[in-house]
């Protein structure tokens, strides 16, 4: 499915149906909002696998039937090396990708900051010195 998940959610139901029919081979979580990833678990297919980009202090929760039964994985992976950038930015050139972010002047930098720290941004959030 092409839904997003955004922070504090739910999974999509349309995640769990599609795991019930054929289910996902893989997840990228890049929200690092305690729970994101583990909503989600349903939604993959046997041998399938969750890889967390980012994360934060809390702790996770599952069931452990979830991952058994099916042979599912959760993987974390340290993302953000220069050449992880770099490759980021070619693929994306390459597939005509943009970036979708919540554009705040830097006025507003407090309320930015904030809206990130508590999972509410949407998107990535950029600051507009100009504006």
């Amino acid at each position: 499915p092409s839904e997003s998940l955004m922070a504090g959610e739910q999974a999509p139901s349309g995640v769990h149906a599609y795991g019930r029919e054929k289910g996902c081979d893989l997840i990228l979580v890049t929200s690092s909002v305690a729970g994101n990833a583990f909503t989600l678990l349903d939604g993959l297919r046997s041998c399938g696998a969750i890889v967390e980009l980012t994360g934060g202090n809390e702790k996770e929760t599952f069931m452990s039937h979830q991952l058994i039964c099916k042979r599912r994985w959760i993987l974390g992976w340290p993302a953000g090396t220069a050449k992880d950038i770099e490759d980021t930015f070619d693929f994306a050139l390459m597939q005509d990708i943009k970036a979708v972010t919540e554009v705040f002047p830097f006025d507003d930098c407090l309320s930015a900051y904030d809206r990130c720290m508590t999972g509410e941004a949407k998107f990535r959030v950029v600051m507009n010195m100009e504006a």
